[in-house]
C-alpha cells in the first residue's frame, strides 16, 4: 500500500546502512546493511516485505525489532555495556515509531505471537513457562556454483509484558538428524527458547 517511495524512505528511516554510535567500537569495525540502490527492479519493494532484496545486521534486526516489544512503537539505539568502571554509560535516543496505530499494533502483535502459538515456531520456540513471541527467518543465499542457509529466530517476551528481545542467527547450518532442512524454527528457535526460559528465571 505504501509503494516503492514508501517502502523506499521506510528503509532508509530503520538505518539499514548506517551504524551506531557504539562505545568503544571503531565505525570500520561494525558491519552494515546493504540495499542495492542501483540496481533496483519496479516489483523489489514487494520483496523488501518479506526481507527479501536487502541485507540487515543482526543487531540492526534486533534493535529494530524492540518497537514490537514497546508500548511506544519506537526502535532502540543498543548500548554494549550498561556501565564503565562505574560510570553509567548514557541511554541514546530511540528511532522511528513503526506504527502509531493501535489496530495495527495490536495485528502485528497478535500474528508474532500467532508464529510461536500456530505457526513456524510452534515446535521449536513455544514455551510452557512464558508467552514468546517472534519470527523465523529463513535464507537461500547463493555462492559461487552451491547455496548455503542463513537462518534466525528474533522475539520477545513475556508477549504480553515484554522484558527481553532475543536474537539468534546461524550462518550455514547443516540440516537435522532426522533430516529436516535447517529452517530458522528448527534451528534458531529452541536456542531463542532457551535463551528467554533460563533468564527469565533467573
Amino acid at each position: 500500500r505504501i509503494g516503492a517511495a514508501g517502502m523506499q524512505t521506510l528503509l532508509a528511516d530503520l538505518g539499514v546502512e548506517r551504524t551506531f554510535p557504539l562505545l568503544g567500537l571503531p565505525k570500520s569495525r561494525e558491519g552494515v546493511g546493504l540495499i542495492p540502490w542501483k540496481k533496483l527492479g519496479i516489483a523489489d519493494h514487494l520483496r523488501w516485505g518479506f526481507g527479501h532484496g536487502f541485507t540487515m545486521t543482526p543487531l540492526r534486526l534486533a534493535a529494530t525489532f524492540c518497537a514490537f516489544a514497546r508500548d511506544d512503537f519506537r526502535t532502540v539505539t543498543p548500548r554494549l555495556v550498561l556501565a564503565v568502571g562505574g560510570e553509567t554509560v548514557p541511554e541514546l535516543g530511540l528511532g522511528p515509531c513503526l506504527a502509531r496505530n493501535p489496530v495495527h499494533q495490536g495485528a502485528l502483535r497478535a500474528g508474532l505471537r500467532a508464529c510461536v502459538t500456530d505457526g513456524t515456531g510452534k515446535k521449536s520456540v513455544f514455551s510452557t513457562k512464558y508467552a514468546i513471541a517472534g519470527k523465523t527467518g529463513t535464507a537461500k543465499k547463493p555462492v559461487g556454483d552451491g547455496q548455503y542457509y542463513s537462518c534466525s529466530f528474533v522475539g520477545y517476551a513475556p508477549a504480553e509484558r515484554p522484558r527481553i528481545v532475543v536474537l539468534v542467527m546461524a550462518q550455514e547450518p547443516r540440516a537435522k538428524a532426522d533430516g529436516q532442512k535447517p529452517y530458522g524454527g528448527a534451528v534458531a528457535g529452541p536456542a531463542v527458547k532457551y535463551i528467554v526460559e533460563k533468564t527469565l528465571d533467573d
